[in-house]
């Protein structure tokens, strides 16, 4: 696999838009359903939704269950757990 530097930004007040380089490609789209089937695995449950195209990951939550940068923390370990693998 692979191993990316996801970029996580913040999207509006309940969002984390995860990019990874801008380029049509099956290693980073795998890269992306690799890292969505991890985070569902671990059930956070202040994650509402997860929508991903191409080089891109949007990660809808509660705003009052979580903090955006402790979220981000916590998807960044995942991400790194996986690469890992």
């Amino acid at each position: 696999m692979i191993a990316y530097q996801p970029i996580y930004k913040p999207y509006g007040n309940s969002g984390i838009l995860i990019e990874w380089p801008q380029e049509i490609s099956l290693d980073i789209l795998n890269d992306i359903r690799f890292f969505c089937e991890n985070i569902e695995s671990e059930g956070f449950h202040e994650i509402i939704e997860i929508n991903f195209i191409y080089a891109s990951l949007l990660v809808v939550y509660d705003p009052e269950s979580i903090r955006f940068e402790d979220l981000r923390k916590l998807l960044k370990k995942v991400y790194g757990n996986a690469s890992n693998v």
